[in-house]
């Protein structure tokens, strides 16, 4: 239990040392934005069950945060209606400033597979939702098995591949190569 204290406590001073060496004022003088920040990361581990430390983890949590819930829209790529390919290519540009492909296809051939135990937090991971052995569905892998996607009937959220529902329908999940 100390030990398990010890650790949250060093990932707090951990954030806070990165939230005060970001270059945003906003991040350094706002004491409620600062606040919503420690409260959206606790959110996030209870929801993966893992620790996030990292700043571009930040970012990436942040962004899932602030789209959550926007519903979903075949084309979309606004906050009134997004889809999954439009979601993955906003959040690789906004998060890491990498420009990805538009279509799910298209962003397929962007990556270095890799095996789905293998995967780490920025990865994206694919499912053939048709049962025609290629691409239909895209998600950003987060940790521990879970990934943010805009789900046609949920709009962005986060779900988890060992559920039945997408581990059946999984195709291929990696890096992408720059």
């Amino acid at each position: 239990m100390r030990g398990l204290v010890t650790r949250r406590l060093l990932g707090l001073i951990f954030l806070l040392f990165v939230l005060g060496s970001c270059k945003s004022k906003k991040l350094v003088d706002d004491p409620v934005e600062n606040a919503r920040l420690l409260e959206m990361v606790k959110k996030y581990e209870a929801v993966l069950e893992a620790d996030i430390n990292e700043r571009e983890s930040w970012q990436l949590y942040n962004h899932v945060d602030e789209w959550w819930g926007t519903p979903y829209r075949l084309g979309g790529t606004t906050k009134k209606g997004i889809d999954c390919s439009g979601y993955v290519q906003h959040l690789y540009r906004s998060v890491y400033g990498i420009e990805i492909p538009r279509s799910t296809s298209e962003q397929v051939k962007k990556i270095k597979k890799v095996r789905q135990r293998k995967l780490k937090e920025g990865h994206l991971v694919f499912f053939d939702m048709d049962n025609k052995d290629k691409p239909t569905h895209v998600g950003i892998y987060l940790k521990n098995g879970r990934f943010a996607h805009a789900s046609t009937s949920k709009g962005v959220r986060i779900d988890n591949l060992k559920q039945d529902y997408y581990r059946k329908r999984y195709w291929k999940g990696g890096r992408v190569r720059r």
